[in-house]
């Protein structure tokens, strides 16, 4: 008998199978729909009690954490009832993450002190959840009582290691989680402390494995995770960088719920550039915003009014003038909008301005608006104007193409960007705060450096009178005494300034040096008594065990030797000698080439120096030696700035560089090749033969060497022959950067990824040139009214003419152009540094 076919059969499949009770209940569970879940293994559990508890646990915490997550806390105490109920005996840490939901903080490090008192017994999910509670609530509640002293020390050096990470002391910190194992309870936060520290040190690599080896789940994880992201990729092309939806479950993690849907608009508004509507949406909808008070409110001001500084030029040129429209087109309206669009506006103008009037003038206007509605500010007038006047004060390289020739005359004056407003804004910021140090300061350091000696002797004496117990005043005092050559006063303020800090070493290294051209001036009038009476002063305050040729008691009694050579007492000098030999580490030929050129330029008799000078030409004609020619480097740089000692070496340059040439062919170690680099490059002994032999071997024998490939690029690209294309050069760059993170070679990190920015800002512009339409504000269409030409002269001019309020007639008037005329521009020191309230 044939089978009758199934109507609502389709291709003559079966119809599938019912799944089973344990089946349904796991898929459930799986898919984590943690009710049905719940329901599921309920009916099994009372089957058969034992197979499915474990199961049922799973399903009622699923359920309880989505219950948490929505912020639905009365029904997830209730499923934290059951969740204890099948514990039974054994404690359940859950209870905890309840209690943080409800930021009941105290409560909650007490009950994870409880478990953490018996934490041996806890799966390992739970020990986590009890360590992150106690570090998150230790925010000024005190220490739960009854942890194990273990526990209670590691958690003690977590807290005062985040305070030290929000302090920006990373090394602190770093230093506090040393003792803290990797197997402890507070191990995931020890890996966040080691990758922020990473991360602001711009060590990318280092900062992800960090972030990797934090347990997924934890509150550590939950905070690595937006830095792991940005690390990862670039967060504007990422999934979810342009979903407000997300963006507002962030802000309200974060505890901003009511700003959340304003700031997700505004977020999103701002990732797809259309900047000028993004303030806007912000504007209308958050209270209080602009602000110069503490909040989020001054911290999305901050954001959005310092944004200019970071944008490309053609597009917060627009936005710029948009901020300016907006405070100003309603002079009385909102006088914080006024002050924030002014202060932008001079910060932007530091860096595209081809006039140094026009950034005073800004910044005056800035005065204006704060005067205006503020009162007279003398704090914050003084602070603007001595930004200015360290503006001002910046000195211009010397780009001159004949400067190699004038090597031995020293310059007398520096070459600034404009002497005169520098001066200028000095005076006026002195005057509104008369008292300020570091004000008096800068003013000193400006008519030093411009030859104006006088005026920095008058302003020392007031200012040893204003501040006689001012550690940097006495040693400012000193070190200006000892070049006028006044070196018993030199060293009495030199010694007063010690005497306030024992520890500074830049001050004991001061006191040394005054104690040392002291006794050689004593020495070069026959005064030995004096002169010997300075070496146990220096000798105290010295370091017994040191390679530094100012502060190392083996240079410090060869310099002894040479002054008794210098007035004929030739066995007092042999006694110094030995005990500078005494000081040297076996090997080393440093302390002899330093002698060699020390005593000539002393003014020693070259036939009191026999026995050096032939020990010096043996070595040099000898064997090629690696080590000796990186003690020679190291010699000849601490040199290269005594006119005098620098002619002693062009003597014997033939010579030296004979030396130099063969021993850079030897093997040699990092740092003797990175002596010799720094010799062969320096400008007084430029020997581009020598540089070259040095890189190729030192890069011969590790050709991963970061410093050293970071070298070769720069010497090809000074020659034409070698120079790379544009995408090797990237790509040469690239592998750099990776390897000088891995080696710790800050210097080489930073130096390379501004070299990288410079390529990349010379595609950008060549891609500009071939599509000048293809950078467009994506906000043009909202904003038709706006104008495209650039912040030019004319248009800064209009910007303050028609914007800026009235200026105030109580102010000082003051000349309309510089004397010099229009400076020379050089680069600013970073217009965020700034803090105006």
């Amino acid at each position: 008998m044939k089978r009758r076919k199934n109507k609502g059969q389709k291709g003559g499949h079966s119809v599938a199978a019912v799944l089973s009770p344990e089946c349904q209940a796991q898929e459930h569970l799986t898919a984590g729909r943690f009710r049905q879940a719940v329901d599921a293994f309920k009916a099994l559990y009372k089957k058969n009690a034992p197979d499915y508890k474990a199961q049922l646990q799973a399903a009622y915490e699923g359920l309880y954490k989505q219950r948490l997550q929505k912020g639905m806390t009365q029904e997830a105490a209730m499923i934290l009832d059951q969740l204890e109920k099948l514990a039974g005996d054994r404690p359940c840490a859950e209870s905890i993450r309840l209690q943080l939901k409800r930021q009941e903080f105290a409560k909650a490090a007490e009950t994870a002190a409880t478990f953490m008192r018996g934490m041996n017994a806890l799966p390992a999910k739970d020990i986590m959840l009890a360590a992150d509670a106690l570090v998150v609530a230790f925010d000024d509640l005190p220490q739960p009582s009854g942890l194990p002293e273990a526990i209670n020390g590691e958690l003690d050096r977590i807290h005062a290691a985040l305070k030290s990470m929000g302090q920006q002391n990373n090394g602190c910190a770093l230093d506090l989680i040393k003792p803290i194992g990797l197997r402890s309870p507070f191990g995931n936060w020890k890996w966040l402390i080691k990758g922020l520290s990473a991360f602001y040190a711009a060590e990318d690599d280092r900062a992800l494995v960090a972030f990797a080896k934090i347990d997924a789940g934890s509150a550590a994880a939950a905070f690595a995770e937006p830095y792991a992201r940005l690390l990862a990729g670039d967060l504007g092309n990422d999934a979810t960088a342009k979903d407000a939806a997300f963006v507002e479950e962030v802000c309200c993690a974060a505890g901003f719920d009511v700003l959340a849907p304003v700031i997700a608009r505004a977020d999103y508004l701002w990732r797809v550039q259309r900047f000028r509507d993004a303030y806007d949406h912000l504007h209308g909808r958050v209270e209080g915003f602009p602000s110069i008070k503490s909040g989020i409110e001054r911290t999305l001001t901050e954001l959005f009014y310092n944004s200019c500084l970071e944008m490309p030029f053609d597009q917060s040129q627009k936005y710029l003038r948009h901020l300016s429209q907006s405070a100003f087109s309603f002079s009385a309206s909102d006088p914080i909008k006024q002050l924030w669009a002014q202060r932008s506006l001079a910060l932007h103008t530091e860096n595209h301005s081809l006039d140094d009037e026009i950034i005073l003038e800004l910044w005056e206007k800035f005065l204006s608006v704060h005067h205006q509605f503020h009162g007279d500010g003398q704090k914050i007038r003084a602070l603007v104007y001595r930004r200015l006047g360290d503006l001002f004060a910046q000195v211009i390289p010397d780009d001159s193409p004949f400067a190699f020739f004038s090597i031995f005359k020293r310059r007398e004056r520096a070459t600034f960007r404009n002497p005169e407003l520098a001066e200028r804004c000095y005076e006026k910021s002195l005057k509104a705060d008369p008292g300020a140090k570091n004000t008096q300061m800068a003013l000193i350091d400006f008519y030093e450096k411009n030859g104006q000696t006088a005026k920095v002797n008058k302003m020392l004496d007031q200012l040893i009178k204003q501040f006689p117990d001012e550690k940097e005043v006495l040693f400012k005092a000193g070190n200006r005494c000892l070049e006028r050559k006044a070196l018993l006063k030199g060293l009495n303020y030199l010694e007063q300034a010690l005497a306030l800090d024992p520890m500074d070493a830049k001050v004991r290294e001061g006191f040394i040096v005054a104690c040392i051209r002291a006794a050689h001036a004593y020495a070069q009038k026959a005064e030995i008594d004096k002169c010997r009476a300075l070496l146990p002063r220096a000798l105290a305050v010295s370091d017994a065990i040191s390679e530094d040729m100012n502060r190392s008691h083996g240079f410090l009694y060869a310099r002894w030797s040479a002054f008794e050579l210098l007035c004929h007492h030739e066995a007092e000098a042999a006694a110094l000698w030995e005990k500078a030999i005494a000081h040297q580490p076996a090997g080393k030929m440093t302390l002899h080439f330093f002698y060699w050129i020390a005593a000539r330029y002393y003014g020693v008799d070259h036939r009191l120096l026999k026995e050096n000078e032939a020990l010096i030409q043996s070595t040099l004609k000898g064997p090629a030696k690696a080590g000796i020619a990186g003690d020679l480097a190291e010699t000849l740089l601490y040199f290269r700035s005594l006119p005098q000692a620098y002619k002693f070496v062009l003597r014997h340059r033939k010579l030296i560089h004979g030396f130099m040439k063969r021993s850079v062919q030897e093997q040699m170690s990092c740092l003797e090749a990175k002596a010799i680099l720094t010799y062969a490059l320096s400008n007084h002994y430029y020997s581009p033969d020598i540089a070259s032999l040095c890189v190729r071997n030192r890069l011969k024998s590790d050709p991963n060497d970061a410093y050293f490939r970071y070298q070769r690029y720069l010497m090809h690209q000074d020659d034409a022959r070698l120079l790379p294309g544009l995408k090797a050069a990237m790509d040469e760059l690239t592998t750099i950067l990776k390897l000088s993170r891995e080696q710790q070679e800050a210097m080489v990190t930073a130096e390379v990824q501004k070299q990288i920015q410079a390529l990349k800002s010379g595609q950008d512009q060549a891609r500009h040139r071939a599509d000048p339409f293809g950078s467009m504000d994506l906000d043009d269409e909202e904003h038709d009214d706006m104008e495209d030409d650039e912040l030019t002269e004319a248009v800064l001019r209009s910007m303050i003419d028609n914007l800026s309020p009235p200026r105030s007639s109580s102010r000082e008037g003051r000349n309309s152009r510089t004397k010099g005329g229009r400076r020379k521009k050089s680069s600013s020191s970073g217009p965020r540094q700034m803090e105006l309230f």
